[in-house]
């Protein structure tokens, strides 16, 4: 992907925000599994787009 850090953490929050839209599907089927599976990604995204905000301010 190119383009800046900040693109970068918009697009992971985005991400997170998508895959957590989509475990609250699965949950409603009950697809547990699959639902904890969209959760934990979401997550990661998440934590990936802080940890990459916090790099930016970091070497601001």
């Amino acid at each position: 992907m190119k383009g800046s850090r900040r693109e970068l953490v918009k697009y992971r929050l985005d991400r997170a925000t998508d895959t957590f839209d989509d475990s609250l599907i699965l949950r409603k089927r009950q697809k547990w599994n699959s639902a904890v599976n969209r959760l934990y990604y979401a997550a990661f995204y998440a934590v990936s787009a802080l940890l990459l905000d916090l790099i930016v301010e970091i070497l601001d």
